[in-house]
């Protein structure tokens, strides 16, 4: 993990998703989940140190210090040094689902084919559902994650019932990424054709001060989609927290949606249509079809390594099974 604290004019912590939000029923992880979560990771590092030295703190507690070390590497794409914590936790609780179904993921990300299997094996013979879990969802990514030739046909236009909007980052002045602007413009081209369709869209002030939402609204505005058509998330801070944000607007408004089309870059797509699709499984959402549609020609590019590396575990976050309250304990 980058050794740094972050020192910018953002305030992550009231963006989601944040670090660690199954240890904060844990009074004694109060200070370390701050740090975490302000984006402080020399001086977290340094509190866990200091942490797992405390005999005043239980042994448990401290040892379960390694499982959110572990949970923040994995987030950030670092696989093998979290497999490295995660070893140490497993040396004294062989037998934790949470602990054999990361390693295993991470393993798998690595390539490391062998310790997967191992972890895999392991976690098996402790818990047949999560071993089930693990292999659907690998077997997802596997088959999606390089995929460029997302289409919306003509006939699938006028079948939806929402259009997944996803946010992207705001330039250092204020203005719109040229990114965040084509995904717009399919947006309306897709609400244009069917006008019974409504907008879910998300983003927050993630990377620059400014908020994506209220671009997004006001463009949108600008360009002719009612109001009452727009339902606009601006808590998220990456892509686990877009998909929550979803789920939150239709709860709140009781939004009954079974046809979707999940917009967003092709860069960016298989990553959004993957992890979408199983935020609706995880909140126990029927729905009928997850369409895709991207401002660019499908085919007309390759999906880039740093999409493919975060897409299993955006997937795992989106589909609750990944934090420690997700496999039921903590």
């Amino acid at each position: 993990m980058n050794n740094y604290n972050y020192d910018g004019p953002l305030r992550p912590n009231t963006l989601i998703p944040l670090y660690g939000n199954s240890y904060d029923v844990l009074k004694e992880f109060s200070e370390i989940l701050k740090l975490a979560n302000d984006w402080q990771y020399k001086s977290m590092s340094a509190k866990l140190i200091e942490f797992r030295k405390d005999n005043m703190i239980s042994q448990y507690t401290r040892d379960i210090s390694l499982m959110l070390e572990a949970e923040i590497l994995l987030s950030s794409g670092y696989f093998s040094e979290a497999l490295i914590i995660m070893d140490q936790f497993l040396a004294k609780y062989p037998e934790d689902i949470q602990a054999l179904f990361l390693s295993a993921c991470a393993s798998y990300k690595i390539e490391n084919f062998e310790a997967f299997d191992q972890f895999a094996y392991q976690l098996k013979l402790n818990s047949q559902f999560y071993h089930e879990e693990l292999m659907r969802i690998l077997i997802l990514v596997r088959d999606n994650q390089t995929r460029n030739d997302f289409y919306l046909s003509e006939d699938n236009v006028h079948s939806i019932d929402a259009v997944i909007l996803y946010g992207n980052r705001m330039e250092e002045d204020g203005s719109m990424s040229r990114a965040l602007e084509m995904r717009l413009n399919e947006a309306k081209r897709i609400l244009k054709k069917n006008t019974k369709a409504l907008l879910l869209a998300s983003g927050g002030a993630a990377v620059t001060p400014f908020s994506e939402a209220d671009a997004m609204k006001e463009w949108l505005n600008k360009n002719g989609i009612e109001k009452e058509r727009v339902f606009m998330d601006e808590d998220a801070k990456d892509t686990v927290g877009n998909n929550f944000g979803y789920q939150k607007l239709m709860n709140e408004y009781n939004l009954d949606l079974r046809n979707f089309c999940v917009v967003s870059s092709l860069s960016h797509l298989p990553r959004v249509w993957m992890s979408f699709t199983e935020s609706m499984i995880s909140f126990k959402r029927p729905y009928d079809n997850i369409y895709a549609s991207s401002p660019e020609p499908a085919g007309s590019i390759e999906i880039p390594a740093d999409e493919i590396d975060y897409g299993l575990f955006t997937v795992l976050k989106s589909g609750k099974l990944f934090e420690r309250k997700d496999f039921g304990n903590i």
